[in-house]
């Protein structure tokens, strides 16, 4: 997984995952609290960087489209008051229209992407359940 779209797949899903167990508690999210731990483990520094930037970049994205709010973020790359917004929240729990009869809501989607220690057991998974969250931001208002 080293393409930039599956390393934000991964990140947008694990990060989105975090912030829907934790509402509506605020958090301080650094990358290193995204369970992404297998995913990375083989990765050389260079690949870690790479990734840490598309953690910015997401939570960046996520914001400007009104899936998530933050107070503050710092030049460590790491963000404070963190927290899903209600339209986030209404998508995640949403089920989406789709050819998968399995009726899943959004957040059971990434909930059965993600393995023990973050692993990423289905990357199809994965592109479906973000694909689903992006089709469905425009019904964010």
């Amino acid at each position: 997984m080293s393409q930039q779209i599956d390393i934000f797949d991964a990140i947008c899903g694990a990060l989105l995952l975090h912030l829907y167990e934790s509402f509506p508690v605020r958090l301080h999210v650094e990358f290193t609290d995204l369970p992404l731990n297998e995913e990375l483990e083989h990765l050389s520094a260079a690949e870690i960087e790479q990734w840490m930037e598309v953690f910015c970049e997401t939570v960046l994205w996520l914001e400007q489209e009104g899936f998530i709010r933050f107070q503050t973020g710092t030049d460590d790359r790491d963000f404070f008051g963190v927290q899903l917004t209600m339209s986030g929240l209404a998508v995640l729990r949403s089920i989406p229209a789709s050819v998968d009869s399995t009726k899943q809501s959004l957040i059971d989607k990434f909930k059965s992407v993600f393995g023990e220690g973050g692993k990423i057991v289905s990357a199809e998974g994965l592109k479906v359940a973000v694909g689903s969250l992006v089709s469905m931001s425009s019904s964010i208002g």
